[in-house]
């Protein structure tokens, strides 16, 4: 089968990733502290002072997270990361059909995804972040083909279980789908086969081109814990 188009290394905000990254539940050290988070890293407090002070003119994370939600305030920050990007500046004037798209990612993968973390969203936000710096994307990796995957979709479904790194989970998926083809990795996915044996299954081709793709992908949202860590 075909090789997936390459995933570029994208410049993202490491302090913004390990947010999207971590369980932000109401009751976690994160989202207690999330003031000193913020305050602790002053270009991060900064921005916020910048452009939240129509809600807070402190800055007071904890303040802007209680009257927006987490969520609320995570894509308002997306959105102003995305819009210098895209324009070079940080204001909140960027297209909120680029907040929709990774909305609407978000929600396709809602129901395999554990609640108060944002892996769904952070890879929409790399995916988003990569369209907008202008790297020619696959197909496959446009956000707006991806949430009418039926294919996709009834994997998810099929599998059933809720995982935190749903955005690794997605990303092996579509290699494997693109490597084996749907009918062979459904088939073996229905088998319960292991990673390893789905792994097997690879040309030295196709595991140099999962390798580079999962680097590239790993080095953008800095994390570099999952390749010593069991597959997904």
């Amino acid at each position: 089968m075909f090789l997936m188009t390459s995933l570029p290394y994208i410049l993202m905000p490491d302090q913004f990733t390990y947010l999207l990254r971590a369980n932000m539940t109401t009751t976690g050290a994160l989202y207690r502290d999330i003031h000193q988070y913020f305050y602790k890293r002053k270009g991060l407090y900064e921005l916020i002072r910048q452009n939240f002070s129509d809600i807070d003119p402190y800055a007071a994370a904890d303040k802007l997270v209680k009257a927006l939600g987490w969520s609320g305030f995570r894509d308002r920050l997306a959105g102003l990361y995305l819009n210098f990007i895209w324009h070079g500046s940080y204001d909140q004037s960027v297209d909120q059909k680029v907040l929709q798209d990774i909305a609407d990612f978000e929600s396709f993968l809602s129901t395999n995804t554990i609640q108060n973390y944002s892996r769904s969203f952070l890879l929409g936000f790399y995916l988003k972040s990569a369209e907008l710096s202008g790297v020619e994307l696959g197909n496959e990796w446009k956000i707006s083909n991806i949430v009418q995957d039926a294919e996709l979709k009834g994997m998810l479904k099929a599998m059933g279980a809720r995982v935190i790194k749903i955005d690794w989970l997605v990303l092996q998926l579509l290699h494997f789908r693109s490597y084996l083809g749907y009918p062979k990795l459904v088939q073996m996915l229905n088998r319960a086969c292991s990673y390893a044996e789905l792994y097997g299954e690879l040309s030295m081709e196709q595991r140099e081109d999962l390798a580079k793709n999962m680097l590239a992908y790993g080095a953008s949202i800095d994390e570099a814990n999952i390749f010593t860590e069991r597959p997904v």
